[in-house]
């Protein structure tokens, strides 16, 4: 039988800063918005292939964890913030070909960070580094699109995420940045417009590689991250040049991480987060504006907080 590590937690201070250790070891205290995908950051008409042409998205966000969780969802009693500032370019070209029915588009994300971790415990100060730099740009030449009704869409792909960021293992803030693994995400989002109302829901499947460049305990060795299961959703109603609606997301982390071969026992982890959206499409033209703001809930395994992102799209 495959020996399992345990990641379980304890409130006495020797265990708390153990607990940080671990955390900061498996990658999961500073998975801001899971291991790669920065959940909720996609939202209304998700579904729907915008028509042949050049498209520019630009995601600017602020994402800020203040509590760190345990496996069962506990608030971990340390002094833990964590700060993430997110500049994506993203660049889309969707052609005027169709394979299988779909029109077929490709896109290229090259994220830039800042990123701060500060964590305390019993008055000692536990890790305070900050970093910046290039995150690990995403990538995907083959997407298709669907226009089944003029209600429902569907955008089908497989993104992925190339290990291109600033990396450190001494540095836990610049695994804010890069990940120091490739992921591939299946990825299927689909739109249903009903009326002035638009449904719409992204859902992803993260595989991910080795990080053969991990240190846990003070050794240096093997991470394999474990599978995650995630979506995106949103729900607004259309008014004018106007979209109000919700935003979400869930993330669960579906396999236990490994070290050196050794499962880490209790290493899944888990979030939700749900806040307010505004989208603002001037005479249905060439750009629109996107504004949102989503609180975390029911963390299990890592940090907890909150997040905002203005997207700004214009079509060339």
């Amino acid at each position: 039988m495959r020996k399992k590590l345990s990641f379980n937690f304890s409130t006495t201070m020797g265990a708390i800063i153990f607990v940080v250790v671990s955390f900061i070891a498996s990658g999961q205290a500073f998975a801001i918005g899971g291991q790669h995908y920065p959940n909720g950051a996609e939202d209304f008409v998700v579904g729907i292939l915008p028509p042949p042409g050049n498209y520019f998205i630009n995601y600017l966000g602020y994402i800020s964890k203040d509590e760190l969780r345990d496996a069962d969802g506990d608030k971990v009693p340390v002094d833990f913030d964590a700060g993430v500032i997110a500049e994506v370019p993203r660049f889309i070209y969707v052609s005027d070909k169709e394979i299988l029915g779909a029109s077929w588009a490709a896109h290229i994300f090259v994220p830039l960070y800042s990123a701060d971790v500060e964590v305390k415990a019993g008055g000692d100060t536990l890790v305070n580094e900050d970093s910046a730099g290039l995150g690990d740009i995403i990538i995907s030449p083959f997407i298709l699109g669907w226009h089944f009704s003029p209600q429902f869409h569907l955008v089908a792909t497989v993104d992925t995420y190339v290990p291109t960021g600033n990396y450190d293992e001494d540095d836990p803030s610049t695994q804010l940045l890069s990940r120091n693994h490739w992921t591939f995400e299946p990825v299927v989002a689909m739109t249903y417009l009903a009326g002035n109302w638009d449904f719409s829901l992204k859902l992803m499947y993260d595989i991910n590689t080795d990080n053969d460049d991990y240190v846990m305990g003070g050794e240096k060795g093997t991470l394999d991250p474990g599978d995650e299961f995630h979506f995106d959703y949103a729900i607004g109603y259309m008014y004018g040049d106007w979209e109000f609606g919700v935003n979400g997301f869930y993330y669960e982390q579906v396999t236990d991480d490994e070290f050196e071969g050794q499962e880490l026992d209790d290493s899944k982890c888990k979030i939700a987060g749900i806040g307010p959206a505004i989208k603002w499409w001037p005479n249905k033209g060439r750009y629109s504006v996107v504004l949102k703001h989503m609180q975390e809930y029911g963390a299990e395994n890592m940090p907890e907080g909150s997040q905002t992102w203005l997207k700004a799209i214009v079509a060339f």
